[in-house]
């Protein structure tokens, strides 16, 4: 075994030092209850349990190198093996050489590392020594483990519960263990204090808006201060001149008043102003001590990734084995502090990936040689941090590969795609289906693989602790699945948004960006709306719609500008309008019931500083969602409309087919339609007749639909008019040419529906 580094050789042994003084203590108090216990059934239980606890201590003596310590409890096994077999007798004399052994080992492990440990090493095999005579048979046994015990130090010195270390008078542990119940418990009672913290948060900003008007009110008070001297030097002449006036009093008692009103209106500004002072100051060390102490309380509730990975590798061995393969595990990383929670999460989804690996993934030694690989395959596993609290997993292998037709073949048979979509489906989208319930490559159905839930529920998982996988395969090179998830589930911040009149809360972590932009912005491509976003287009799709809420809109038009939030997986980006992005905030998160655990769209409960209860959306399960449903928004125009004109329609097709359908689909509509064969008759119409919009195609003799386009673009009479190319050319090349061009909206004809085309007419007009 290779000799681990200092710093990690010193971590665990400090590890091991309180493993070890737990299983000292269980065993001291066996011993205890041993040497009184009167029947035979209690002996049997707790020479049982002082046996375990000494075959425990051993290994544990053996993973940090202690061999004095593994040599001394191999001898308490011996002693306590005998007596469970009744070969030995329970003496009064045995008893005191058991307690010395294990005073002895609390010495040797308090000094392990230390000048003293040499000493203490002499005294540990002496005792052995005495143990194992201890167990030969003679007279000479009990006088020899006697003089050991008369040699050995003072009892006094290794008491249970007192140290021998100078200065530490009570001997009690530096280290204390506790269950994780507890530390859940105050974990969460830690987590609720966010939302106190949130809460004053708010009352300091209503505050502050509370004085913002007072000091207003305030101002306004003071402009009209002059008018008011005027009116009392009136008043008072008015007094000189007519004595006897009783009216001549009021405006003088109305000056009084308004001079006690001042004076009280500063004394409120003052009273407001110092309290709004306390509550901030009160907020900020509240603030940086519920952060510290929920930060503590995670940090203890933190375990290396390493925890995770001991069983693999004699996992992948047994595996291996029982497949008669070769299998090499390699592991990387795994000193990240990742929450208890996530590790717990975590290990079922990492056996099933580990099992795929190498039952679907490597293959036989003898196929392995045939395609020029080594016989030996290799699975790495690697831990990294990543980006903030993120930290990422990466496990991959050497082996066939994820085979995209088994998949697509699988898919269909289940009905989870239509043959459709297997067309238009590209090979990365379609292995990304081995994540969908039921699907699998395997041709046998296994004990290990062949029912298709164990990547269903990996993704299930990863993606309920608020993380992502994604897959990289090529066929006879193997396959990698990169998950990317928080460190700690406490907190997490996110971006607080309002659909309607309602508030959802989308993670942070998956948010890339959040914009206003022009309606203008806003072109249908694909039968899609999308918005440029880095030089790329990226699909629009409104929230209200991807969570299917029936909002009522007003009939007035929209607004020139749209509020975008733009979310991210892997290389996915879809853009979610909503009616209003609020703010930025931190946001504690409770778990939904068992009742509402269906909710896929739903990844929590998130508790507003105002004591709002509002949803957490699960970003992923919306990216999802949208790249797989079409808007659904209503076709038909608005009631009004019919209290309008018919708009005007030219259809641009040199097809007499397809002019013919375009033309009954858009009078049965109610629009006035008129037809052209070309570019450059549809453009002559143009510069002589009015339309509302152009529906065109976009290969057609003497001017293209491009072209077209173009030059309605270059016209400062035409440049605003709406153009729809419907076209059979779908090659993203031609897409973007079409939006370079000014086209309002592209169609593919190969994925023609007329409600679709009725839709993007109804939005552009």
């Amino acid at each position: 075994m290779d000799q681990p580094n200092p710093e990690f050789a010193k971590k665990l042994l400090a590890t091991f030092q309180v493993e070890a003084d737990e299983h000292l203590r269980v065993m001291s108090r066996g011993l205890v209850e041993l040497e009184q216990a009167s029947s035979a059934a209690p002996r049997n239980d707790l020479l049982e349990t002082v046996f375990r606890e000494a075959h425990s201590l051993k290994g544990a003596a053996r993973a940090v190198n202690l061999a004095e310590a593994e040599v001394l409890c191999r001898s308490l096994e011996d002693v306590f093996s005998a007596l469970k077999r009744q070969a030995l007798d329970p003496t009064p004399t045995l008893f005191d050489l058991l307690h010395s052994a294990l005073d002895a080992l609390r010495e040797l492990l308090r000094f392990s590392g230390d000048v003293k440990a040499s000493a203490k090493r002499a005294s540990v095999e002496e005792l052995a020594r005495a143990i194992r005579s201890h167990l030969g048979s003679g007279a000479g046994a009990s006088e020899r483990a006697a003089e050991v015990l008369v040699a050995r130090p003072s009892a006094k010195a290794f008491e249970p519960g007192i140290s021998s270390r100078e200065g530490d008078r009570m001997g009690l542990p530096d280290v204390v263990r506790v269950s994780t119940a507890k530390l859940n418990s105050l974990l969460l009672q830690a987590e609720e204090l966010l939302t106190v913290k949130l809460a004053l948060a708010e009352r300091a900003d209503e505050l502050r808006q509370l004085s913002e008007k007072l000091a207003a009110w305030g101002k306004r008070r003071q402009s009209f201060q002059s008018e008011l001297r005027r009116l009392d030097r009136a008043s008072a002449e008015k007094r000189e001149g007519s004595a006897t006036n009783a009216a001549s009093g009021v405006p003088r008692k109305l000056l009084e008043y308004l001079d006690w009103n001042d004076d009280l209106l500063r004394w409120v500004e003052t009273g407001m102003g110092a309290t709004r002072g306390r509550l901030e100051r009160d907020y900020r060390t509240l603030s940086v001590m519920s952060d510290r102490l929920l930060a503590d309380i995670t940090a203890s509730l933190t375990l290396p990734f390493s925890v995770l990975l001991e069983p693999f590798p004699r996992l992948v061995r047994d595996l291996a084995r029982d497949r008669q393969k070769e299998v090499e595990f390699i592991v990387h990383g795994g000193e990240i502090q990742v929450d208890r929670r996530v590790l717990e999460a975590m290990k079922d989804p990492l056996i099933h990936l580990i099992r795929n690996a190498v039952d679907h993934g490597i293959e036989s030694p003898l196929a392995r040689q045939q395609s020029g690989k080594p016989a030996r395959g290799t699975i790495v596993l690697a831990v990294s941090q990543s980006q903030g609290d993120k930290f990422e997993i990466v496990l991959s292998d050497d082996g066939s590969g994820v085979d995209a037709s088994n998949v697509r073949a699988s898919a269909r048979k289940l009905g989870i795609v239509s043959p459709e979509q297997d067309r238009q489906m590209d090979d990365s989208s379609a292995c990304r289906l081995i994540f969908r319930s039921g699907v699998s490559t395997s041709p046998i159905l296994t004990d290990l693989s062949g029912r298709g839930l164990g990547l269903a529920i990996v993704d299930e998982r990863v993606r309920g602790l608020g993380g992502s996988i994604s897959l990289e395969t090529q066929a006879g090179r193997g396959v990698t699945f990169w998950i990317l998830l928080p460190v700690t589930l406490a907190v997490f911040r996110g971006v607080l948004v309002r659909c309607g009149e309602r508030l959802f809360v989308l993670p942070m972590a998956r948010v890339e960006r959040a914009a206003r932009l022009s309606r203008k912005d806003v072109k249908t491509v694909g039968n899609r709306e999308t918005i440029p976003l880095d030089g790329a287009l990226v699909s629009l799709v409104q929230l209200e719609d991807a969570l299917e809420l029936a909002l009522q809109r007003s009939p007035d038009d929209p607004p020139e500008t749209v509020d975008v939030v733009v979310l991210g997986s892997a290389s996915q980006r879809v853009a979610f309008q909503v009616d209003e992005i609020l703010q930025e905030q931190a946001v504690l998160v409770k778990p939904l019931g068992p009742a509402l655990a269906r909710l896929k769209l739903i990844a929590g409960a998130g508790v507003l500083g105002t004591g709002q209860v509002v949803p957490v959306l699960n970003a992923v399960e919306l990216l999802q969602g949208a790249a797989r449903t079409a808007p659904q928004r209503a076709a038909a125009a608005p009631a009004e409309a019919a209290a309008r004109p018919p708009r005007s329609i030219l259809v641009a097709e040199d097809s007499i087919t397809a002019r013919t359908l375009l033309k009954n689909i858009l009078e049965s509509a109610g629009f006035k339609v008129q037809t052209s064969v070309d570019g450059m008759e549809a453009y002559t119409l143009l510069r002589t007749e009015p339309f509302d919009l152009v529906v065109s195609d976009v290969d057609m003799p003497r001017m293209s639909g491009f072209d077209l386009t173009a030059k309605i673009r270059a016209d400062t009479r035409l440049q605003n008019l709406p153009v729809v190319l419907v076209t059979a050319l779908e090659s993203r090349q031609d897409r973007e040419r079409g939006i370079d061009v000014g086209a309002s909206a592209y169609i593919v004809k190969s994925s023609f529906d007329q409600s679709n085309l009725l839709e993007v007419i109804h939005r552009l007009i």
